[in-house]
């Protein structure tokens, strides 16, 4: 972390602090600086108070070691907003953790357990590109174990494993885009709102609440979907090795049950979390007696930070502080399963 970053920090504690002390925060700061405090503090506490803390799972050989990472929940940076309200996922976190096995050298294997509905464009294809790299830099295996759900962008992050396994329940597939807009335009004339709108060019307010699309406006939407289609498609090609035209057949947004991606060929085993691991260890026999185990990020510097500081009943006030995080309203492009 650069010297700006500390700053940001120390400047951001040192005004929490002060402010708990002389009456409440709300009082004191208004909700402009409430919002700049908030996200100078949070964006560097994920490095500086989320250090990964490991849980040895199978005791084993510490120089030759596999990783157990879990992916639970919607893939998204907005999930990592609230430090203190136990998100599920945290994109932050999960990516740390990929850092980490990058540059830890007695890493020699990778079980990502997947339970996931896909998420956004951008976090899927980051993670996927670093468990790229992982693979190619390191040249290690990784395996997948798919748990109740690994769909869209839940199988985007899957797709370079060189084994995959689900349940025969598993809910994988839905292969595609998908973006979501909502027209408001009727409610708005029923109660008789008008916005106001001042724009540099015709599709500036594309995809607004507030008037129905145009059909040109529609074709540029349409041509992003089907842009980022073609790269998803182009994801599992090159990871699975499927034909891109038997893919484009299966690829049409349907889910599939584990017993049917294995039919068509989108896993490759049937089993549990615990047989894929049996089947990494398998692979190699230099990882037969690999020590196993897991990271274990959640609540540890921060939580304990926060309750060694004498605020008493005002902590929770800095929990609805650090929730209070701007919501990302505008549509984006998603590797989601539609019907959640």
């Amino acid at each position: 972390m650069n010297t700006k970053r500390w700053v940001a920090v120390v400047l951001a504690v040192v005004v929490l602090i002060l402010s708990f002390g002389s009456g409440s925060l709300k009082s004191k700061i208004n909700r402009e600086q409430d919002q700049k405090i908030v996200n100078s503090f949070t964006k560097n506490f994920t490095s500086v108070f989320e250090k990964m803390n490991e849980n040895v799972l199978e005791i084993g050989n510490p120089s030759v070691r596999i990783a157990v990472i879990h992916l639970n929940g919607v893939i998204s940076a907005q999930s990592s907003t609230s430090i203190l309200s136990g998100s599920t996922y945290n994109h932050d976190l999960f990516m740390n953790e990929l850092h980490q096995i990058y540059n830890d050298p007695t890493v020699q294997a990778v079980l990502l357990v997947v339970n996931s509905p896909g998420g956004g464009v951008y976090e899927s294809a980051e993670i996927h590109r670093t468990l790229e790299a992982i693979i190619r830099d390191k040249e290690i295996p990784l395996y997948v174990s798919m748990q109740n759900m690994a769909a869209s962008g839940g199988y985007y992050v899957s797709a370079p494993a060189q084994k995959i396994f689900a349940t025969p329940d598993t809910i994988t597939g839905s292969i595609g885009v998908i973006i979501k807009g909502t027209n408001l335009s009727g409610l708005y004339e029923k109660f008789g709102i008008k916005e106001m709108v001042f724009k540099s060019g015709t599709h500036k307010d594309i995809m607004s609440t507030s008037r129905e699309m145009t059909q040109e406006e529609q074709k540029i939407m349409q041509k992003m979907i089907d842009n980022s289609y073609e790269r998803f498609l182009d994801v599992i090609v090159k990871g699975r090795g499927i034909d891109k035209e038997k893919l484009r057949k299966l690829a049409d947004g349907r889910i599939y049950d584990g017993a049917q991606a294995k039919e068509v060929g989108l896993v490759d085993e049937l089993g549990f979390k615990e047989d894929a691991l049996a089947a990494l260890k398998a692979s190699d026999s230099l990882l037969n007696n690999a020590q196993v185990f897991e990271y274990n990020p959640a609540g540890t510097l921060l939580d304990q930070w926060l309750k060694k500081l004498p605020l008493g009943s005002k902590t929770s006030e800095i929990t609805e502080l650090l929730n209070k995080f701007p919501v990302q309203s505008a549509p984006v492009l998603m590797y989601y399963y539609g019907g959640m």
